[in-house]
């Protein structure tokens, strides 16, 4: 069977996002079960491609018009596939002409930024016009509701988690220590103005606490100017932007993993933290309680909150039995996000609609 994967934007490795890592993952997990998948994106970087068991399809940065012509050549010219997946965007309507004109299954994914994306919205209704018999893939049930109220079928929505890598799963949470781990984009969204106010609070409670933050943004040097200014130079460790690969080795310095987003969807950073059996604090947004239950898995709190962050944080860095007991249970609920179990689902969907033909 030939599966085509389009992606709007930059392919894993150039960018290391949610969908990116998840196109990657798939494309290589069923390429590893003998499946021709072909992923194609767009390169904005000159290294050199790297090389995996799929194709690796790699189009310049060209506007709109110029990477639909692009993409239309390639899919249309070289290749037969048997299903069409897109990675929600632009290359969604793409999607939608190429299975019209080949007569093929088309599925879009969704993920959590196209929900509330007004572009997105346009592209998706354009191709809801052009062909209505696609299938929709959603990362967790409150972003199928959102789905349906943007104009999707019902019926035609299914719930697929994202998958996650196994070596997260044998991950050893540092108890002993008071390291506070975040990992994500340092941005306003992600609540890090709010999160470094409430550190501030868990250092006076926790003196001997710390702060690992895993990734770059736009409020990187509003993190160091924070960090100067209060002179948390010894508290407070930014790392920066880390490859994928070696994302995990810091799940295993942490005794606590914290998501304080204004606003998400559903974080491949969480589900890691769960796998890695850290006990969890994250605010109550988004798809978060979709996973996280209050007090089972670990803490939810109102968003832009500090202080209801900073007590949550200190109630679980001052009780390890408590923070163990939550840990134990994420871990045993990330079970299900295992990258062979969700790469199952994406096989059984796959055949059933190919032999639909």
């Amino acid at each position: 069977m030939k599966i085509c994967i389009f992606i709007d934007g930059p392919v894993y490795p150039y960018v290391v996002g949610g969908a990116e890592i998840f196109a990657h993952q798939l494309a290589q997990q069923l390429s590893n079960r003998e499946y021709e998948v072909h992923l194609i994106g767009i390169s904005r970087s000159p290294r050199t491609r790297p090389r995996y068991n799929y194709y690796l399809h790699l189009l310049p940065s060209v506007k709109f018009v110029g990477k639909v012509i692009a993409i239309s050549k390639m899919v249309l010219h070289r290749f037969n596939c048997d299903v069409v997946l897109s990675i929600m965007g632009h290359s969604a309507t793409i999607g939608f002409f190429l299975a019209k004109m080949n007569r093929i299954p088309h599925i879009i994914r969704f993920a959590g930024e196209h929900i509330i994306s007004i572009k997105d919205s346009i592209y998706l209704r354009l191709g809801l016009l052009i062909n209505s018999h696609a299938l929709y893939i959603a990362l967790a049930e409150s972003m199928k509701k959102k789905m349906v109220n943007m104009g999707l079928p019902v019926n035609r929505i299914l719930v697929i988690p994202n998958p996650i890598d196994d070596r997260f799963y044998k991950v050893s949470p540092a108890y002993d220590t008071h390291n506070i781990l975040y990992v994500g984009r340092l941005e306003r969204v992600k609540g890090i103005d709010m999160f470094l106010k409430s550190f501030l609070m868990v250092k006076k409670a926790i003196p001997d606490s710390r702060l690992i933050m895993v990734g770059n943004g736009d409020l990187r040097s509003f993190t160091e100017n924070f960090v100067r200014t209060h002179d948390l130079r010894d508290s407070v460790i930014l790392v920066g932007k880390v490859p994928f690969e070696e994302i995990d080795k810091y799940f295993n310095l942490a005794s606590l993993f914290v998501l304080p987003s204004r606003n998400e969807a559903l974080p491949n950073a969480l589900l890691q933290a769960m796998a890695a059996g850290l006990p969890i604090v994250a605010t109550k947004v988004g798809s978060v309680p979709d996973i996280i239950v209050n007090k089972k898995n670990g803490i939810l709190v109102p968003p832009a909150n500090p202080r209801k962050l900073a007590d949550a944080v200190v109630s679980l860095l001052s009780n390890k039995n408590l923070a163990k007991k939550l840990g134990k249970q994420a871990r045993k609920d990330a079970e299900k996000y295992k990258v062979n179990k969700v790469v199952d689902i994406y096989e059984k969907l796959f055949q059933v609609l190919s032999h639909k033909q």
